[in-house]
């Protein structure tokens, strides 16, 4: 079955720029100033102000279509970045706050587990389990919004259907690579080094940030940067920053402008994110992991305005 994410949120989606693809929806600029962050780059989704923004944008997609103030914001997601927002947005306050962290592991015993208000699953076949938990403590669906994070969650679920991701981030990555590089790029070594910098081990460094690892990747791919060595700090538990990372890194001549704008503030390999979320288009189709898990988690009908997908 192919498909596509408006299918399900219909506009309702956020990438990584926070700009919502309905343009009757506040701006990211205008979500910012509103929430009090200073103008600049958009926060992270680990950062308070992400959550800030989001719940901001929850109550305006929900006024927009003249429902009922919300009471409640559910995260549906796959990693760490998503369970930190859960929590953010939990100690927010004002709203009732439930997160879903899923991920298909064959080889473990089904499991649905609570840790304060996210629960864990082993199984991504346990949202409706999940979904009659939160009606049991009282949830109102048509006083909820629901934040599904894009990638290894709807698009490919993670441990079920992320190969296409992978292949798609790897593409977006090497692009950017080439264009840097260009004929001093090694493609078979560059890929290698990005897919083990995706592997969850490195997730203490890399914060599971596609910028952080493609410019990291960049640097270790023209042998500026020891990944052995940083391997070896993060395992002992003292992961280093990005940031610190790249300080005592000397930069390539193709490298140095790559290089002063990671230590100047946020890696601009944004171009790798905008070349994988031009692949991942809200409205073009795509062989979405079956569509009726979501759709059927609560046992009342939801309409799609009601759900909110974020890259």
């Amino acid at each position: 079955m192919r498909v596509t994410i408006a299918d399900l949120t219909a506009d309702n989606v956020i990438y990584r720029d926070l700009e919502p693809c309905d343009p009757r929806l506040p701006a990211a600029a205008t979500l910012q100033t509103a929430v009090g962050l200073p103008p600049g780059p958009p926060p992270r989704k680990r950062d308070r102000g992400y959550a800030l923004m989001v719940r901001e944008l929850a109550r305006a997609a929900q006024a927009l279509r003249n429902g009922p103030a919300l009471t409640t914001l559910a995260v549906i997601g796959d990693t760490a970045n998503d369970r930190i927002l859960s929590e953010n947005l939990f100690d927010l306050g004002e709203l009732a706050i439930y997160g879903f962290l899923g991920v298909d592991r064959p080889g473990a015993a089904p499991d649905l587990r609570w840790e304060g208000p996210v629960a864990l699953a082993d199984r991504w076949a346990a949202l409706p389990a999940w979904a009659a938990e939160l009606e049991a403590r009282g949830v109102d669906w048509a006083c909820t919004a629901l934040l599904i994070d894009i990638d290894k969650t709807l698009l490919g679920p993670r441990g079920r259907a992320d190969a296409a991701i992978d292949e798609a981030r790897a593409d977006a990555a090497l692009a950017v690579a080439h264009e840097l590089l260009g004929p001093h790029l090694d493609m078979a070594r560059f890929r290698a080094i990005y897919a083990e910098l995706c592997r969850g081990e490195w997730h203490p460094y890399t914060l599971d940030n596609q910028d952080y690892v493609a410019a990291t990747a960049l640097f270790a791919a023209v042998d500026l940067l020891d990944l052995a060595a940083l391997k070896t700090v993060i395992a002992n538990g003292q992961p280093p920053a990005f940031h610190a990372v790249l300080s005592q890194v000397a930069p390539s001549p193709q490298l140095i402008a790559l290089h002063a704008a990671c230590l100047s503030g946020p890696p601009p390999v944004i171009r790798h994110r905008s070349k994988t979320s031009g692949a991942l288009n809200w409205r073009q189709p795509w062989p979405v992991w079956p569509m009726a898990a979501y759709q059927s988690a609560p046992s009342c009908t939801i309409s799609p305005h009601n759900w909110l997908s974020a890259a």
